[in-house]
């Protein structure tokens, strides 16, 4: 079989589905929803955030995080206090509950990893890493692939807005 584009392409698709279908399922068995996630980690690395400052970092509506939010304080792992300088606002926390939960899925993700990379060398990581940061320089342009937080947030925010 000779190289085929397609094949990588729907290799790497394979994987992201397969990671993906993984995650939700560990979701479930913590009573979270895909979104759910960030808001918490968010949330725990912003402790007395705005729902408008998560809305504002995650690139998700408002209403998303209203909604998201509420649910979250029914199941007890996020507080929810209205802003007494200004009514309107909420001021959100993360509760024990929710710090157990996040623990739990970071638990999830560091196995996850370490299945996903078992029998690979330290070697094969890097050239695996250095390719994966070739195809992306060379789909956008830049000198070096960056991968922060913000990054993803605002490719996100552009892919939604381009929906």
């Amino acid at each position: 079989m000779g190289l085929s584009y397609f094949h990588i392409n729907q290799s790497l698709r394979k994987v992201h589905l397969l990671r993906k279908r993984s995650l939700q399922q560990a979701m479930r068995k913590q009573n979270l929803q895909p979104s759910w996630l960030p808001l918490l980690h968010y949330v725990e690395e912003h402790p007395g955030c705005t729902q408008a400052e998560v809305a504002e970092n995650l690139a998700l509506t408002p209403a998303a995080i209203t909604l998201a939010t509420q649910r979250l304080a029914a199941q007890k792992m996020l507080v929810k206090k209205t802003d007494q300088k200004n009514l309107r606002r909420n001021i959100l926390s993360v509760t024990a509950v929710g710090q157990e939960r996040l623990r739990k899925m970071g638990i999830f993700f560091e196995e996850f990893d370490q299945k996903m990379f078992q029998g690979l060398s330290e070697a094969e990581l890097c050239a695996f890493q250095k390719t994966l940061d070739r195809i992306t320089t060379n789909i956008t342009g830049e000198d070096k692939n960056e991968v922060s937080r913000q990054v993803i947030t605002d490719l996100l925010r552009e892919i939604r807005e381009d929906a």
